[in-house]
């Protein structure tokens, strides 16, 4: 990709169940992208076994992104609570550990919904995402343990 470098902005660390096994959650961001279709490479370490899901969304008119904030929990209400400035909007995303059951995902999620991936075919790893006005995110977990995870990073115009 030229025109542009991507940062980090958030992550997040959920426990998916014993023996070593952990999920992640990180957000990326791009200012001034590139026009046009780009390729993005990801390289992951070898040796281990990894299992992944990715999803993006355009944002226009953001001046800058703010530090991300993370939040775990092991109950079916996952929520993460942040300030904003008034001329914020807030990215956030929930990740579930490996204990849900395929086809479950999160539910209820709020205050705005982009995206839900329930589990797939012999994993489970849900995801959904969205954005907040207020910096309050939440979501009903697909289970109570052992775990769910959230990241959420500050947009400014």
């Amino acid at each position: 990709m030229t025109g542009g470098t991507i940062g980090s902005y958030g992550s997040g660390t959920l426990y998916s169940g014993g023996g070593g096994y952990y999920g992640y959650l990180f957000s990326y961001a791009l200012l001034n992208p590139p026009t046009g279709a780009q390729t993005f490479t990801l390289s992951l370490p070898g040796g281990t076994s990894w299992d992944y899901a990715f999803n993006s969304f355009a944002y226009t008119n953001v001046k800058s992104i703010g530090t991300g904030t993370s939040a775990t929990g092991a109950s079916l209400n996952a929520a993460l609570s942040m300030t904003l400035t008034p001329n914020q909007i807030a990215v956030g995303a929930f990740g579930g550990a490996t204990n849900a059951t395929t086809g479950t995902g999160f539910s209820n999620f709020a205050p705005v919904q982009r995206w839900n991936q329930a589990p797939v075919s012999g994993k489970a790893y849900p995801i959904a995402a969205g954005e907040s006005t207020t910096g309050q995110f939440s979501a009903t977990a697909p289970n109570a343990s052992p775990s769910w995870g959230c990241v959420a990073v500050p947009l400014a115009a």
